[in-house]
């Protein structure tokens, strides 16, 4: 049995190497909010788990790596678990808008140093204090630390779901609030599943739970990230030059709908790319051509043009 929990945990690893990598990748081509932060946020998630999978393989080949894996066990942990105290609230700020402020940096940085600091104990005290290690792992502060981290992310996202004006984005959410009501869920039966002798071993010292939920976050944030690389875009790409901005006063935003217009993509196709509505589309189109004074996009590009 622990050789197959091996082989889910390098599941969880391979497929979160290849949510970071793609999901870096789009960041360059999508206008997706956040998306570089939440590649960073799935590599912090995948760290946890290498935390994890080493002590695993540890006891599945039946042997002793000595304090060296005691001691990147600990690392792994806090570096893990740092980012998702930092990153997984921001990434919910940031989705939904929220004004940044100094004071918000603050709790930030004061919330994800506690979770790190919750995460490396555990591990920590498999190195330093052997005799209450079993303690730690049966009030599970990890974990906790874990789920009070998704549940803040969660509150965060259902209090500014409103700011949200994208309708496939609101549906993206909506089903990653659904998901942390289940992970929920999972945490505390993980935990009550710690103090039952009579669950097999193998649920009660590993965090299957953990992996469930991370192997069903990759999944679905591949297939968001599959349906934007498989839109076919029309045309060719528009350039619009410093001087053109300059002149006209063009907003970064109006000269990314200026660019996907010379793509020839549609105010619809365009309000998906940028997670707004096509009213907002619209607006802005509005304003560009009352700038530019040009009557459509074919006088709008001639003018672009003029000026390269």
């Amino acid at each position: 049995m622990l050789h197959l929990v091996v082989v889910a945990y390098v599941a969880c690893f391979a497929g979160g190497v290849t949510l970071v990598v793609v999901s870096t990748l789009a960041a360059r081509h999508l206008a997706l909010p956040a998306l570089r932060e939440f590649a960073i946020l799935v590599a912090a998630l995948t760290l946890i788990l290498v935390a994890e999978a080493a002590r695993t393989y540890e006891s599945a080949v039946g042997v002793d790596f000595g304090a060296g894996l005691d001691i990147a066990a600990v690392l792994l942990s806090v570096a893990g678990y740092l980012g998702m105290g930092w990153y997984l609230p921001t990434v919910a700020l940031t989705v939904v808008r929220a004004e940044p402020s100094r004071a918000r940096s603050l709790l930030l940085a004061v919330l994800a140093s506690t979770v790190g600091l919750l995460g490396g104990l555990r591990a920590a005290s498999f190195l330093l204090w052997p005799a209450v290690a079993a303690a730690l792992v049966r009030w599970s502060f990890g974990l906790v630390a874990l789920a009070a981290v998704h549940v803040l992310a969660g509150g965060i996202l259902l209090a500014g779901f409103h700011r949200i004006q994208h309708a496939r984005l609101q549906l993206v959410i909506r089903t990653f609030l659904i998901y942390l009501g289940v992970f929920a869920v999972l945490a505390v039966a993980q935990i009550v599943i710690r103090h039952v002798p009579a669950v097999p071993a193998v649920f009660r010292e590993h965090p299957v739970q953990e992996m469930l939920y991370y192997l069903g976050l990759v999944v679905m944030a591949l297939f968001f990230l599959a349906r934007y690389f498989s839109q076919p875009t029309e045309g060719e790409s528009l350039s619009v030059p410093d001087g053109f901005v300059q002149r006209f006063g063009i907003s970064n935003r109006e000269r990314d709908i200026i660019e996907m217009m010379g793509r020839g993509l549609s105010n619809s196709a365009i309000a998906e790319k940028l997670f707004i509505s096509t009213t907002t589309v619209k607006n802005h189109v509005y304003h560009i051509y009352r700038k530019t004074g040009a009557g459509n996009k074919v006088q709008l590009i001639n003018i672009i043009n003029s000026l390269k």
